[in-house]
């Protein structure tokens, strides 16, 4: 019995350390993926930012070119 007492609690002990690296590797990719969310966030901001300004420019160029220049 206490064989079979000292299986199960190294049993137990081997489950809880597994249980806290996963819960480890979960806040790690966690953390992972809310900074690859931020930084597409920053990347479509800087690309409508960009996009305006690309239509602005265009604009003016046809303006230009109507006027002859």
């Amino acid at each position: 019995i206490a064989g079979t007492m000292a299986a199960i609690a190294i049993l137990v002990l081997f489950l809880i350390k597994w249980n806290s690296l996963l819960n480890k590797e979960v806040r790690d990719r966690t953390q992972e993926l809310l900074e690859s969310e931020r930084s597409k966030k920053e990347l479509e901001g800087s690309f409508d930012t960009m996009k305006r300004y690309l239509d602005e420019v265009l604009r003016e160029v046809n303006a230009w070119k109507k006027r002859g220049y």
